[in-house]
């Protein structure tokens, strides 16, 4: 499934495409065998609209194999608009995001190099999403096609909760360490041992490919 074309003969609207076909394989792929991309940003705030990506972060699962994770800050032309909170929070500071930062477009394709043939996982998945839809829309005016999973819709349909429980409260769920909270790469981490653990809960349930996990988990919650 190509994503997208190579960095060095890049154009705005040959991108992104996944065919029909190729997402079909990749629905019916044995939880065994398909690989998850587990990803996680840090934003300015809520607003997909309005905020910014400050830190992106991801790494791929095969089984119990969970690949080194991969980030990067993200260098804008004006922090300015960004509360002295958000900094706080996620441990960074607009200086530092300038020097070490990289153009938003470099991130994105290193993303998304990575994702081919991958089912994209992450916890609260619709706020990752709606961000990066509107940077590829404004960038490649393109539309992003993965099949995606929520760690939190998981988690709530596994211990049949009322709603979908945050991050932290998933790994206490799970037995998983917290730390580091609102670090991109950390959250990545949480998230790729709590996606292992509830992988191996919904296997043991009678799951057995992508499309089931996503079908039973959205009656689910």
């Amino acid at each position: 499934m190509k994503w997208f074309i190579p960095r060095e003969t890049i154009h705005p609207r040959d991108k992104l495409l996944s065919p029909a076909e190729t997402l079909e394989k990749l629905w019916e792929s044995p939880l065994d065998e398909a690989g998850f991309l587990v990803l996680d940003i840090e934003t300015s705030g809520f607003s997909a609209q309005n905020d910014l990506i400050l830190s992106l972060a991801y790494c791929v699962c095969y089984g119990d194999t969970i690949e080194s994770v991969k980030s990067a800050l993200i260098a804008h032309p004006s922090y300015d608009k960004v509360p002295e909170t958000i900094w706080g929070l996620i441990g960074l500071s607009p200086s530092v995001c300038q020097q070490q930062g990289v153009p938003i477009t470099d991130a994105l394709h290193d993303l998304l190099e990575d994702s081919v043939s991958k089912i994209w996982v992450a916890h609260h998945i619709r706020h990752e999403m709606a961000f990066l839809q509107k940077a590829v829309r404004e960038i490649w005016k393109q539309r992003l096609r993965p099949i995606t999973i929520d760690t939190a819709v998981v988690a709530q349909a596994l211990f049949r909760l009322p709603q979908a429980p945050l991050l932290e409260q998933t790994c206490q769920l799970l037995g998983v360490t917290v730390s580091n909270r609102h670090r991109a790469d950390e959250d990545v981490r949480m998230t790729s041992a709590v996606w292992q653990k509830e992988l191996q809960l919904c296997k043991r349930i009678g799951l057995r490919t992508v499309g089931d996990l996503v079908d039973w988990s959205a009656d689910g919650a």
